[in-house]
C-alpha cells in the first residue's frame, strides 16, 4: 500500500513540474524580427504579443524582440531558428519559393486584396486545410502565417485608369513576380530595391512604383507620388516560426497558452496592424490632396486576363512537384471571397 501511495506522489510531482514549472526557471525566447525597431508590426504586433505571452504565462515565458535582423539575416532566419541561433523568427516565404512552394500562392497576381486581415486569415486557413502546406514547416514549430495588403501603383504626374495608360510607363518593383506582372500589363518594369525608389522617382528614371501603401511615407516616397491606382496586383506571405527543441521545453500548460495566442490569433493581429496603418496613411494622403482611383470591375477583368497565364505557370510548376496547386489556388480564391464578405 505504501509503495502504491509513493508511486502516486511521484506521479503527481512529475505532473506538477511539467504543468507548473518553478517561477525562477523562466524560459527566455529570442525573437529575430526583420522589421526596423519602430515598424508598426514590431511595436503594435510582435511587442504586444510578447507582453501577452509573458502576462498569460505569469512570467514563466519571456520573449525578447531583436529588430532589424539583429540575430540573423532575413534570408537565413528559418535555418537560424532550426539551429537555435534565434528561438523565434519572422521571414518571407518568397525568399525561398522552392522551400515554401505552396505558401507562395498568396503571391499570385491579382489574387489578394487590399485588406491584410483578409489575406492573412485566408492564408492561415489554407495551412489548416492542406497537409502539403503544413509539411513545408515540418522542421520548426509554425506559430502563424500572415500577409500584407496588396501592392498598388503610385505615380508622380497623373492617374492610370486603364490598360492603355500603362503602355510604355516605366515602373519600379523589387520582386520577381512584380516584374512579370508589369510586363504582362504592358508597362516597362525596372527592378529597383525599395531603398532606391525615392532617388529613381526624383531623377525621373521611373514614372511610378509598385508598392503597398505602408512604406510610402516611411521611405519618403510619398513626397514624390501623388496619384494612386488601386489594382490589388499582388501581396506577400510571411511566417513566424519557433525552434522545435525550445517549444518542447515549454510545459504543457504554457504550450497550451501560447497556442491560444498563435495561429488565427497571430494572423489577425498582424493583418489588423497592417490595415490600421495603411488606413492612417491613406487618410493623410487624401487630406493633402492626393488623387486615388480604383479599377472598376470590368476594367479589372481586363487586367486579370493579362496576368492569368502567370497563375497557370505557377500551377504547372507546382504540379510537376506532385503538389495540389490548382486546388490550393482555387481554395485561396474562395477563402479570400469568404473573408472579404465579413
Amino acid at each position: 500500500m505504501r509503495k502504491y501511495l509513493l508511486m502516486i506522489v511521484v506521479a503527481l510531482t512529475l505532473c506538477s513540474i511539467l504543468l507548473f514549472p518553478p517561477q525562477g526557471n523562466a524560459i527566455e525566447l529570442k525573437f529575430n524580427s526583420m522589421y526596423a525597431p519602430k515598424h508598426p508590426i514590431n511595436t503594435h504586433a510582435f511587442s504586444v504579443w510578447a507582453k501577452e505571452v509573458e502576462r498569460r504565462t505569469e512570467g514563466r515565458v519571456k520573449v525578447t524582440l531583436f529588430p532589424s535582423n539583429a540575430l540573423a539575416n532575413v534570408k537565413q532566419a528559418y535555418d537560424a531558428t532550426i539551429s537555435g541561433i534565434c528561438d523565434i523568427a519572422v521571414s518571407c516565404s518568397t525568399y525561398a519559393p522552392d522551400r515554401f512552394p505552396l505558401s507562395t500562392v498568396i503571391n499570385l497576381p491579382m489574387l489578394g486584396t487590399s485588406s491584410a486581415v483578409t489575406n492573412s486569415l485566408a492564408l492561415w486557413e489554407l495551412y489548416e486545410k492542406f497537409p502539403q502546406l503544413q509539411k513545408e514547416y515540418k522542421d520548426v514549430k509554425l506559430l502563424w502565417l500572415y500577409a500584407n495588403p496588396t501592392f498598388q501603383l503610385h505615380f508622380t504626374k497623373d492617374l492610370v485608369k486603364k490598360l492603355e495608360d500603362l503602355r510604355g510607363r516605366v515602373i519600379s518593383t523589387g520582386s520577381a513576380m512584380g516584374l512579370k506582372i508589369l510586363k504582362k500589363l504592358g508597362a516597362v518594369p525596372e527592378n529597383i530595391p525599395m531603398v532606391d525608389v525615392y532617388m529613381a522617382l526624383q531623377k525621373g528614371v521611373v514614372d511610378g512604383c509598385m508598392l503597398p501603401y505602408a512604406p510610402l511615407k516611411s521611405q519618403r516616397i510619398a513626397e514624390l507620388v501623388h496619384y494612386h491606382t488601386n489594382a490589388d496586383l499582388l501581396c506577400v506571405s510571411f511566417y513566424v516560426v519557433m525552434n522545435l527543441d525550445k517549444w518542447n521545453k515549454l510545459s504543457l500548460q504554457d504550450q497550451k497558452i501560447i497556442s491560444e495566442l498563435t495561429g488565427r490569433y497571430g494572423a489577425e493581429l498582424c493583418g489588423s496592424v497592417f490595415d490600421k496603418f495603411q488606413d492612417r496613411d491613406i487618410k493623410w494622403m487624401l487630406q493633402r490632396g492626393d488623387k486615388f482611383y480604383t479599377l472598376p470591375a470590368q476594367e479589372r477583368e481586363r487586367w486579370v486576363k493579362r496576368v492569368v497565364p502567370l497563375r497557370e505557370d505557377w500551377v504547372k510548376k507546382m504540379e510537376k512537384r506532385g503538389l495540389p496547386a490548382r486546388r490550393v489556388m482555387e481554395e485561396a480564391q474562395s477563402l479570400i471571397k469568404k473573408y472579404r464578405a465579413h
